[in-house]
């Protein structure tokens, strides 16, 4: 089939998804549910997070605790919510 669609598999898999009234996606999912089954047993078919493993662009802790210290040490002449900027022009 995919040779008759030129080489796109993308293609054959929207015609076949296509025939069957599903989505590439939900076939995608069933594939990738599949995959999990065979490595993890029934344990790889529980709801699996989708939080990032890490965090490269997150401040230091070091860095937060500078932060906290420059604030009490200087705290704002404004106060917070105010109209009124700090910054004089």
């Amino acid at each position: 089939m995919a040779a008759r669609l030129g080489g796109d598999l993308g293609g054959a898999r929207r015609l076949e998804s296509s025939r069957y009234g599903y989505s590439a996606r939900y076939f995608d999912l069933v594939r990738e549910s599949w995959r999990r089954y065979q490595q993890l047993g029934p344990s790889g078919l529980r709801e699996q997070s989708r939080a990032p493993h890490r965090h490269p662009l997150k401040t230091s802790a070091e860095i937060q605790q500078e932060v906290a210290t420059l604030r009490q040490k200087f705290p704002p002449s404004v106060p917070p919510g105010s109209s009124v900027s700090s910054i004089s022009h």
